[in-house]
């Protein structure tokens, strides 16, 4: 065999030997990198429970009249209550409004809506006082779960004096009726 052909075969086993522990040590050093050891750690919040609040109210008189008068003259006077509670788990923002106005003139041609006053109060606050017939909305305070109020209703027929005739002032009025409906509303705060 030649000297050449040795030389290649020697150099062969030579580069053969260093590159087998170079082929060892890539091998570990990937099972190491890629074995993806590291530590780990987990915690949980089990059973999250949501709810909605209610918003409800209670009236003392509903589905009735809070006042009522029949045979009206000049002069006359009628009060009625009602409570409104918070019935709810919600605090709440109130109105009042009245709705459904219905007026029936008498022969002398005069609405009630236009003479009979209202006053309404929420205890010893003042909400409204001036004409039946011209209630605007009213804002009839906030109110907290559990919390309720007493409400007055005062209508009065004034008395303006002698009528001029038999159809005029007061006795335009002779006969007339008025319906009017009050619609408690609630609103979430």
């Amino acid at each position: 065999m030649r000297r050449v052909d040795r030389l290649r075969r020697r150099n062969s086993r030579t580069k053969l030997f260093l590159l087998i522990p170079l082929a060892l040590l890539m091998v570990a050093g990937a099972t190491v990198m890629g074995s993806g050891a590291y530590f780990t750690a987990s915690s949980a919040n089990p059973a999250n429970v949501f709810t909605a609040g209610v918003l409800s109210h209670s009236n003392s008189k509903s589905g009735s009249a809070i006042l009522t008068a029949s045979n009206m003259k000049p002069g006359d006077q009628v009060s009625g209550t009602v409570t409104i509670k918070n019935t709810g788990t919600l605090a709440g923002s109130f109105s009042l409004a009245a709705t459904n106005l219905s007026d029936t003139p008498g022969p002398n041609g005069g609405k009630l809506s236009d003479v009979l006053q209202i006053r309404i109060e929420r205890e010893t606050e003042k909400l409204y006082e001036g004409p039946i017939g011209a209630i605007p909305t009213l804002n009839a305070g906030s109110y907290m779960p559990g919390e309720e109020h007493t409400y007055t209703f005062t209508v009065t027929f004034p008395d303006s004096g002698n009528p001029g005739g038999a159809t005029t002032g007061d006795n335009r009025y002779q006969g007339s009726s008025m319906s009017i409906d009050f619609v408690w509303t609630a609103m979430q705060q």
